[in-house]
Order: structure tokens, then C-alpha cells, then sequence
């Protein structure tokens, strides 16, 4: 048989037992329990190679008995009449404890024992109604439903009439601090009776002299041998006096007399500044406005005070600023220190952008707590930055597609109400060519009717209300090739019986890379269909036709080639002859 506690598992009690044959029942008993306290049994069988399985737990738990003693008897108040009687509960409690019993007689006198029976929660009792000068014996029990536990006794004698106490004497001052200092004192007579209270008075003393009135800073209820007191919760920098008086069962003691008049040290400010406001003064700074402390709020000389603002962005960029303001001392007594510091102004910050602002005082010894965070915009402005990824695409020979990215939100300075494209073509001396677009959004603008094969700079730039930000680094793009426009100035300079020479010029409007020309010609009297063509070269800029028939009327024609095709002809009507040259363009 195993048995362990629920609480501890480890310290197992086993007990053998041998099997009753030809039974199939056994019984065992395990002995050396505490009362009251819950286990778990299990079984096993062995033989001799060794143990078998465990059987699955069972939790139990063993009967409640009548309780132990209770410990730590004790009367810690004895006076003439009553006595105060404490007890703890038993270390032994083998159940629930349902309540106490509580016997007193006067020694040696059976019949004079009372009794009273009081809850399981009552761990004291004042015993009242005793004769003065007397020994009493007086017992406690426990209680269970088991019945009561052994008593533990003891004998008290009561005293004589109480009261009341003395006023305490010589009051020493020390181990000052900015919120505590230390009292030594003489007690006063106790009155016959236990001392229950120490109350401590202070006289709060102004620089100028006035005296406000006394009023308790401490108390703290008596422990024997008490002539050392800590009066905590003073307020620093300020003149305290301090007078003590006691008390016991029946009052309260006369006040001793005052301490001598002390000052409690500096320390750093316990509060901030309270209504903080903001207020937007322009596109780079905000005003700030804040009711000042009081001079005595500033725990420390004026002559060292002032005030600290801590401001950062709300998004978390940049680095957070602190700006400090002096105030001015000797204001007016209950007045702010420095009032004319009421306000101050935090320049160099980032246009339309959200700041927290905070603030503390402080004085020579440190500074006080930061205030709670105030949020303000700074006033709007023209944006500081262009926006982002621009990139054209050139769609056509007439068409460029350029594409951009908003400003960022560090940059934008405002609200953005759309974006100006600039378009003109690349070492161009006249102003570009300015499309709007309304929105704040990222956005796309398709430039239309614009030169073939023509390099042009196109720039981005947002504006607010207030005016343009500057523009974005030019986006250089060709729109695309076409077929290039007529050749320039075709003239025939030389005009014979059988040749003709003709001189040309590119294409004013070449759109693109000239490959190439094409002279085409044929009797003005043949088949309109059928030419006859030569092909030149890029650079060639005349070509002589020979083989032609004397006297006749021929119609010239030129054109360029890119690499989209030929493009526009120029025509001419040449007659051949030696008399003279008629040239007519069409």
C-alpha cells in the first residue's frame, strides 16, 4: 500500500501486506497520519523478480479531531479594569476551526470562572468588568466539530486606576531632509496605563514671518520604549515647528512645548506646470502658453527656478528638443515665480507637422515631473520636397506618359491640392508649357501633340494653398520615331538636254534618324504609276539624273527615310532644255 499528502507527493508511506488466500479481498491499515489532511492511496503487487503497475490513485482524507493549543497567548493591554487578551491559531488545527472559548476566573477561585464563545475569525478579546489590582487566570481553546482542543492558560494581574498621561519634553530635531526629519523626545508619565497613541503637531512657519496654524502631521499608535519618531510628508524648503503630545485609555496628554524653529532641505519640484497650451504661430514655430507654480511649489530657492519644454513629433522623426526658460525670482508672495514666464516660443520646427509638446520646473536640485502631452500643428507652408518617382515613358511619336509618387509626408507642409507638370523641350529658351493636376494623390498625365523625335525635360512639382514647392529633377525623354517630313529647299541648279542635277536639304522636320533619300521621277506624259527611283545615302545632299529626252516635261520627286518608312515628298516640274530653266514647285 502507498500513501502520500496531497502537498507532498515525494515523502511516500508504504505498508506490506500479505496476501489472504484464498480471499479476493484484502485489507490493510496505514497509520501515523495527520489529522485532517487529504492523501492519496494506491496498491501494487509484487513477486519476487519485482513490483507490478500502480493502481490508478484514490484521494481521500482522514477525519477531523479536537484542535491543538492555540499558540502565542498574550495581554498586550493591562489596565485596572479590563485587559486585552490575543491568542494565534493553533499550529495543530486537525480541521476546520469553527470558533474559540474563552475562560477567566481569579486564581485560585473555581467559582468565579466565566466563559464566552467567540467566532473563528476572533483572534482578541477585552475582557472588561475585572477588579482593579487582581490576578486573574485566563484560557483559550480552539474549536472543531470534533469538540474543543486543549487549553492554553496564563495569569495576569490587573492595575491600578489610569490617568491621564504627561506631555512629552525636549524636542531635538534631527537628521533634516526635504520631507522627513527625525524627533527625539522625553515621554511624559504614562498615567498608571499602557500609552496608545503618540501625536505629532506642526507650525508651518513663512519666509516673511507669518505663522499659519498648528495642525496633526503625525500619529502613530504607541510601541514600548518609543522616544525616536520619523515625521514623513513635509513639504520641502519650509520653516516647521513641531510639538508632541501622548495619549492613553482615558485621553489625550497637554501639548509639550515647540521644537526650535527649522527648515526642511530643497528638493526637485513635485509637480508641473498646469494648462499648457499651444498655439500655432507660424509655419515653423508654436507658442506656448502654461500657468506658473507657485513659489512654494518650487521646493527650492527662486533664485534658481525655471521651466524646461520637451517637444518632439508625434510621427516619432527627428530628434525631440528641449527649450528652457528662466523664472524670474522674489515674485509676489502666493504668486507665480518669474509670471512674466508665462509663455515662451519654440522656433526651427518642421512646417505643418504635429508636435507633443511637455513641461517641467525645476531649481537647483533637479527637475520635476514632465507634464502631460499637448499636440499642436505647426501653420501650413509651401512643400519643402518634390515628389518622388518620376519616370516618363515616351507612348508615341507625339505622346509622352509621365508617371509620379506623392511628396513625402515629412515634405508635404500642408495640404498638397495637386501637382504642376512642367514640359518643355531640352535647351529650349522658352517657358515650359505648365499642366495642372488637382489632387493630392500619386498621378499620371499623358502630354499629347507633341514634336516627333524631339528630347523634352519634364519636371513635377505639388503646391498648397500657400504656393508651389519646388520642382523635381528633369525627367529627360525622345518621343518616339515617325516618318520624316519633306526635304528642305529642292532646287535644280543645272538643267541640260539629257541631265538634270538636283541639290536638297533634310527635312526640317526630319522625326528621327535619316537613313536615307529617294529620288523619283518620270515624263510628265507617262503612266502616273510607273517611276523611275534611285536611293542615296543619309549624307547626300545632290544627285544628278542622266539619260533624260531632250525638251520634255519631268516631274521630280524626293523624300527621306527613317526607320519607320519614307516620309513626305517634294515635287517639281522640270523641263529639259539648254535655253533656260523652269523650275515649278508644287
Amino acid at each position: 500500500l502507498l500513501v502520500w499528502s496531497e502537498r507532498s507527493p515525494e515523502d511516500i508511506a508504504i505498508v506490506t501486506i500479505t496476501p489472504e488466500y484464498p480471499g479476493s479481498r484484502h485489507t490493510g491499515l496505514v497509520s501515523g497520519l495527520r489529522k485532517f489532511t487529504r492523501y492519496f492511496g494506491s496498491a501494487l503487487c509484487f513477486t519476487t523478480p519485482g513490483d507490478g503497475p500502480r493502481s490508478p490513485p484514490t484521494l481521500l482524507q482522514t477525519h477531523e479531531d479536537a484542535p491543538g493549543p492555540v499558540s502565542s497567548l498574550s495581554f498586550p493591554e493591562v489596565l485596572d479594569t479590563s485587559v486585552r487578551v490575543s491568542w494565534e491559531e493553533p499550529a495543530d488545527r486537525n480541521g476546520i476551526i469553527t470558533g474559540y472559548v474563552l475562560w477567566w476566573e481569579r486564581t485560585g477561585v473555581n467559582s468565579s470562572r466565566l466563559e464566552r464563545s467567540l467566532s473563528n475569525a476572533t483572534l482578541q478579546h477585552q475582557l472588561t468588568g475585572l477588579t482593579s489590582v487582581t490576578s486573574y487566570t485566563i484560557l483559550v481553546a480552539a474549536r472543531t466539530v470534533a469538540g474543543p482542543g486543549r487549553t492554553t492558560a496564563s495569569t495576569v494581574s490587573t492595575g491600578v486606576p489610569p490617568e491621564l498621561p504627561g506631555a512629552p519634553s525636549n524636542l531635538v530635531i534631527s537628521n533634516i531632509s526635504p520631507r522627513s526629519v527625525t524627533i527625539s523626545f522625553r515621554p511624559g508619565s504614562d498615567g498608571k496605563t499602557a500609552k496608545s497613541q503618540w501625536v505629532v503637531e506642526g507650525q508651518v512657519v513663512k519666509m516673511d514671518g507669518e505663522e499659519e496654524a498648528w495642525k496633526v502631521v503625525y500619529q502613530i499608535q504607541h510601541v514600548p520604549g518609543t522616544q525616536l519618531l520619523e515625521i514623513p510628508d513635509l513639504t520641502p524648503f519650509t520653516q516647521y515647528r513641531f510639538r508632541m503630545r501622548q495619549a492613553n485609555i482615558v485621553g489625550s496628554s497637554p501639548l509639550g512645548g515647540p521644537s526650535r524653529l527649522i527648515q526642511t532641505l530643497q528638493a526637485a519640484p513635485d509637480t508641473p506646470p498646469s494648462n499648457l497650451t499651444l498655439l500655432a504661430a507660424t509655419q515653423t514655430s508654436l507658442r506656448v502658453r502654461w500657468k506658473p507654480l507657485l513659489d512654494h511649489q518650487f521646493n527650492g530657492s527662486p533664485d534658481a527656478v525655471g521651466y524646461r519644454l520637451r517637444v518632439r513629433r508625434v510621427d516619432g522623426a527627428g530628434k525631440e528638443k528641449l527649450e528652457e526658460t528662466r523664472a524670474a525670482a522674489g515674485g509676489e508672495r502666493g504668486q507665480a515665480a518669474g509670471s512674466s514666464s508665462r509663455e515662451a516660443s519654440l522656433e526651427g520646427l518642421d512646417p505643418w507637422t504635429q508636435y507633443l509638446v511637455q513641461i517641467q520646473a525645476f531649481n537647483s536640485i533637479g527637475a520635476g515631473p514632465w507634464s502631460s502631452g499637448v499636440a499642436a500643428h505647426t501653420a501650413e507652408s509651401v512643400p519643402s520636397g518634390a515628389p518622388v518617382n518620376v519616370s516618363a515613358e515616351a507612348v508615341s511619336s507625339t505622346k509622352i506618359l509621365l508617371k509620379w509618387a506623392a511628396v513625402l509626408g515629412s515634405q508635404k507642409n500642408g495640404v498638397i491640392l495637386g501637382y504642376k507638370v512642367l514640359c518643355a523641350e531640352k535647351d529650349s529658351i522658352a517657358p515650359p508649357s505648365v499642366s495642372v493636376v488637382v489632387g493630392e494623390r500619386s498621378g499620371t498625365l499623358l502630354f499629347g501633340v507633341l514634336e516627333k523625335y524631339t528630347l523634352y525635360a519634364l519636371q513635377v512639382l505639388a503646391y498648397t494653398r500657400l504656393g508651389d514647392g519646388p520642382p523635381s529633377s528633369p525627367v529627360l525623354t525622345r518621343t518616339k520615331e515617325d516618318v520624316p517630313g519633306p526635304p528642305a529647299r529642292m532646287v535644280f541648279p543645272e538643267v541640260r538636254l539629257t541631265s538634270v542635277r538636283v541639290v536638297w536639304q533634310p527635312p526640317s522636320n526630319p522625326n528621327g534618324i535619316i537613313l536615307g533619300y529617294q529620288i523619283s521621277y518620270r515624263l510628265e506624259s507617262a503612266d502616273p504609276q510607273r517611276w523611275t527611283t534611285v536611293e542615296v545615302g543619309s549624307n547626300a545632299r545632290q544627285f544628278t539624273v542622266t539619260g533624260l529626252s531632250p525638251q520634255h516635261n519631268y516631274l521630280f520627286r524626293l523624300t527621306g527615310r527613317t526607320a519607320l518608312g519614307w516620309g513626305e515628298t517634294q515635287e517639281a516640274l522640270v523641263i529639259t532644255t539648254e535655253r533656260r530653266a523652269i523650275v515649278v514647285e508644287k
